[in-house]
């Protein structure tokens, strides 16, 4: 089912930038793209390599000595 959206003139001619860079068939193609480069951004924590818990963090600030 199609559906028409409406954008100003400016949005209008970066898609059209867009799909042309990307050689997308469509505008959907188009936006499709863009839409998956968003979902699969990966955030700067832990810098995308292995995930650690916040008791392995605090635990690794302080020498055993330091504490009370």
């Amino acid at each position: 089912m199609a559906t028409t959206i409406q954008v100003t003139e400016n949005i209008a001619n970066h898609l059209r930038q867009i799909k042309n860079s990307l050689k997308a068939p469509s505008y959907n193609e188009a936006i499709a793209y863009l839409i998956r480069q968003e979902t699969t951004r990966k955030s700067f924590w832990g810098a995308g390599k292995r995930k650690i818990s916040m008791k392995q963090i605090l635990e690794d600030l302080r020498d055993e000595s330091d504490r009370f």
